[in-house]
């Protein structure tokens, strides 16, 4: 699915989702993104994400990421084991990323922070995410 600040395609075969935010990231897109995403008949709360943020102007307060948190937090579809894969391209992405997993009690998931600059981009998030090497993330992601 395509909307002006957001792309998201799910593969089920790979148990894994993949989400591009562009622009503007705030906290009625953050919302309005997990919404459509989780409304889609092919979602499920256990697939492995990938969510990439590294083209993004982050636009959030302290108390908004705490009331998105709080709302990934009362989400049941969230009790299943995953693992979660955040792509930032600086160094507010990756606090951000920093911040939201640690304030964000979901044990179920298990999240790391790649950062575009990194060497072996790709292959560490498909080791990471479990989809083996040969597969190919979908094309609006731009990873190689």
């Amino acid at each position: 699915m395509r909307n002006s600040n957001f792309e998201f395609k799910i593969d089920p075969a790979a148990h894994c989702f993949f989400v591009r935010h562009k622009g503007v990231l705030d906290k009625e897109i953050i919302i309005a993104g997990n919404t459509a995403l989780a409304q889609h008949v092919d979602y499920d709360g256990s697939m492995n994400r990938l969510i990439n943020v590294s083209d993004c102007h982050i636009d959030l307060t302290v108390s908004e990421v705490r009331e998105l948190s709080e709302l990934v937090e009362s989400r049941s579809d969230l009790k299943a084991s995953f693992k979660g894969a955040y792509v930032v391209g600086d160094k507010l992405g990756f606090g951000l990323a920093r911040v939201f997993e640690a304030i964000t009690a979901v044990p179920s998931g298990q999240y790391r922070i790649f950062n575009t600059g990194h060497d072996n981009l790709s292959g560490e998030m498909k080791d990471w995410l479990e989809l083996g090497q040969d597969y190919k993330f979908p094309g609006f992601l731009n990873i190689s």
